[in-house]
């Protein structure tokens, strides 16, 4: 074999190196596109997140709506939501919430932050609520509430419970039940005249509220037709009225109330006639509870355990009524202890007044039409409620 010269030996040499780096450089793109195409996902450009606005001025009963701007579409497609919070839910209260925004509602005059946390990050807008320039009296009534503006009641809705001293023996009042409260206004100068009253639905009234503001239970909301709702009001200077509700129970009424409940679970059950629920609320009226001459209260025989017949004939009626029977209180001298009362579709008349050592006796009686018709004369009861 002939021998190749070295020049040609070297040649042949560059040239294997050569197709060797073209084979390297071919496999490594080979690989990166591979890469590409089944392991690589597109890059978003970042964009910064913002709220819609950092400061928005709202009239009263105006809505706008805020979200965060500045998520990637992966950010939109993930699970994760902006959480929203108010700093005053009295100036500007949630109408609709999305997963990246939110609707508000301007509710009364004053300033708040608007806040939508993602990821941890806060995102704030600073809210002012004005008035509307055609604002009339009647609108400004509409706004009425424990705050408008920076001035602000103390509370915006109290509970307050009437306890008689002579129930005290017999009641114990709960933790937290009292019958006065004292209102303060924040927001407002230290020399600032405010005038307090209540207003009612009724002419009676419960409550009396004192010139720095405290309200008090002074009356049995019991006895009234509407118990115990009113408003206090708070009128400034500027003649701006702040508002709260104030609620009154009676102590003695909530005991009643669980006596008759205690009374239906031991002693009726779903199988008794009419008449013979009757029967039973006269023996456990007449066994359960002492005469006691010239106490004529219901309510406080219910809790002290003694009335008179005027009191029983009163304590039969409402105990019928709360089993749904139909019942009246008979008066007049002639009717002592006697409730009128319709059982089974028939009339009859309940004696529980007799003024005996307990157990006492009871009665059950049937009176005739015309019985029954000068009965209804002289008590001056109309015949047509038991229809």
């Amino acid at each position: 074999m002939m021998n190749e010269p070295v020049w040609f030996k070297e040649r042949k040499a560059i040239d294997m190196r050569t197709n060797e780096s073209k084979k390297t450089v071919w496999f490594m793109l080979a690989a990166m596109l591979l890469v590409m195409m089944f392991v690589s996902e597109p890059v978003e450009a970042k964009t910064s997140k913002r709220i819609t606005a950092k400061s928005k001025t709202l009239s009263v009963g105006q809505e706008y709506k805020l979200k965060i701007k500045g998520l990637s579409k992966k950010e939109k497609k993930s699970k994760k939501k902006v959480s929203w919070k108010i700093s005053d839910k009295s100036v500007v209260v949630f109408k609709e919430k999305t997963k990246y925004g939110v609707a508000i509602k301007a509710r009364n005059y004053g300033t708040v932050k608007v806040t939508g946390t993602y990821k941890g990050k806060k995102y704030s807008c600073k809210i002012k609520v004005i008035g509307n320039d055609n604002d009339s009296e009647e609108k400004a009534e509409e706004l009425d509430g424990s705050q408008i503006g920076s001035a602000k009641l103390n509370a915006s809705e109290v509970d307050l419970y009437y306890m008689e001293d002579e129930d005290r023996q017999y009641i114990t009042q709960p933790s937290g039940h009292t019958g006065s409260f004292q209102f303060k206004v924040s927001g407002v100068p230290k020399d600032e005249m405010i005038k307090w009253s209540i207003e009612t639905g009724k002419k009676a009234n419960c409550y009396h509220v004192s010139d720095d503001g405290k309200v008090s239970l002074v009356m049995d909301p019991s006895s009234l037709d509407e118990p115990g709702d009113a408003t206090l009001i708070a009128k400034l200077e500027n003649g701006t009225e702040l508002k709260a509700k104030l609620h009154g129970y009676s102590e003695r009424g909530i005991s009643v109330k669980r006596v008759f409940e205690d009374f239906k679970k031991k002693y009726i059950t779903s199988d008794m006639t009419q008449y013979e629920i009757m029967e039973t609320i006269a023996k456990y009226v007449e066994h359960e509870y002492d005469y006691v001459l010239y106490q004529s209260d219901w309510r406080y025989m219910v809790i002290s355990g003694g009335g008179d017949c005027y009191a029983s004939r009163y304590f039969v009626k409402y105990l019928c009524e709360a089993q749904g029977i139909k019942a009246l209180a008979l008066l007049g001298e002639d009717y002592h202890g006697n409730t009128l009362v319709k059982a089974d579709g028939r009339m009859y008349i309940v004696v529980t007044g007799i003024n005996e050592p307990k157990p006492r006796r009871y009665m059950i009686l049937k009176p005739s039409d015309e019985n029954l018709q000068n009965i209804a004369k002289q008590s001056r009861i109309d015949l047509s409620y038991f229809d």
